[in-house]
């Protein structure tokens, strides 16, 4: 398993604040782009972290 570069987790960080902002703010649609973009983020780092071979172990929580 690879480390995820510090870069790409700050990265995935800052679109969870842009959404908790959009949020706060009550842009409803802000929040669901930035969350959709965290989402789509955090899926590509785990699978290029994993070399595609993400396989659960236990069931999601």
């Amino acid at each position: 398993m690879d480390l995820v570069p510090a870069e790409e987790l700050d990265d995935l960080v800052q679109r969870l604040a842009v959404a908790k902002m959009a949020l706060e703010a009550r842009d409803e649609q802000a929040a669901l782009d930035a969350l959709d973009a965290a989402l789509a983020m955090a899926r590509r780092l785990l699978t290029d972290a994993h070399d595609n071979q993400l396989v659960r172990r236990r069931p999601a929580r």
